[in-house]
């Protein structure tokens, strides 16, 4: 990538001031806890590859994976990251879902998806979750609330005046 390219989306990000506050966990488990089946490498290994894919996507998420006997979690955290796509939650589900697809081909395994969050920017704040049910991954915006009048006014400032002459 063109580094000029790179020095403005980030201009542009912090300009427009899009932060991301982001926590949750993806938990792969056994569907039945009398007859736990042991995540083998195999599988293991395909959870790594799709937890590494989501790092390569979202450089500004922190991701750790944790495995134990019979489950593995898929831990993300972001706390106030300038980020600068409009649409980071319909590419975040996209990414997770194609992740459940994979786990979903393995017999005996579930997934549980549990996350929360909100994003900023100058005119408002938007509070979301993102779970799941079943294979089916999904967000909602749990609430949403305008931003004072000076953050509109800067925000206004920053998008007509700003970003349409630096870019």
């Amino acid at each position: 990538m063109n580094i000029y390219i790179k020095i403005n989306e980030n201009i542009a990000s912090l300009l427009r001031n899009n932060r991301l506050n982001l926590s949750g966990e993806i938990n792969v488990l056994s569907i039945d806890i009398k007859k736990a089946i042991m995540i083998d490498e195999d599988i293991y290994g395909n959870l790594i590859k799709n937890a590494e894919s989501l790092k390569s996507q979202f450089k500004f998420i922190n991701i750790s994976t944790e495995k134990e006997l019979h489950e593995l979690n898929i831990k993300l955290i972001a706390i106030d990251k300038l980020f600068l796509d409009d649409g980071f939650l319909e590419d975040l589900v996209k990414s997770i879902n194609e992740l459940v697809t994979d786990v979903s081909k393995t017999n005996g395994l579930k997934i549980r998806i549990n996350f929360f969050g909100d994003i900023r920017t100058w005119y408002r704040t938007e509070k979301y979750i993102i779970v799941n049910n079943n294979t089916d991954v999904y967000f909602k915006i749990i609430e949403a609330k305008e931003n004072n009048f000076i953050y509109s006014v800067i925000g206004k400032f920053v998008d007509k005046v700003l970003l349409k002459k630096i870019f």
